[in-house]
């Protein structure tokens, strides 16, 4: 009679030592908070660094300056240019805005004038006629100054004066050592 028992001892306690089912294991755990946006981080870290930057001056780094002149006014400008020597003014062009401005970016960047070799390539489609000022000034000039400075070349003051032209696009950057650049795209549509 023993040997029957044992076998219904044993089985009991093995079954003693089964785990409960699994719905009385599971354990709650506290909401975990949700994770930040990674762009609103990114953002927070610009406008941080950029704040920083114009506290504390870096050594063998320049801030950028900004221009002494913007695309309108250096438009308008070359409008009253070309109404005192009894011309028609030109449109500015979106466009032709975005081609000059990448160019003086460019020359910025470089650090050296000079013109865009590929110009036919980068004017929106439809041109008669495609010409280009390019300057490099230190310390910055304004609109006017700028245009005078052209009216002085035989070259550029021919393309601000070419009564073919329709439309210009402005671009101006300015180089970390202070040395603005501006660029005129003109164009005949």
């Amino acid at each position: 009679m023993k040997h029957r028992l044992l076998p219904a001892a044993l089985a009991a306690a093995v079954t003693c030592a089964v785990p409960a089912p699994a719905e009385a294991l599971q354990i709650a755990l506290p909401a975990m908070p949700a994770l930040p946006n990674p762009q609103v981080l990114i953002d927070q870290y610009a406008r941080y660094t950029q704040q920083l930057s114009s506290q504390v001056a870096l050594p063998g780094i320049a801030p950028a300056a900004s221009p002494a002149v913007d695309q309108q006014s250096l438009v308008d400008a070359t409008n009253r240019y070309r109404a005192a020597h009894g011309l028609r003014p030109v449109q500015a062009m979106p466009q032709l805005n975005s081609v000059a401005q990448s160019w003086a970016d460019t020359l910025a960047r470089e650090g050296q004038p000079r013109h865009r070799p590929d110009i036919p390539a980068v004017y929106p489609a439809g041109w008669r006629s495609a010409k280009e000022n390019v300057i490099a000034t230190s310390p910055a000039k304004s609109a006017d100054e700028l245009v005078a400075t052209w009216a002085a070349s035989p070259g550029h003051n021919a393309n601000l004066l070419d009564p073919n032209v329709t439309h210009i696009g402005v671009g101006i950057a300015v180089a970390p050592n202070g040395t603005q650049y501006a660029v005129e795209n003109f164009a005949a549509y």
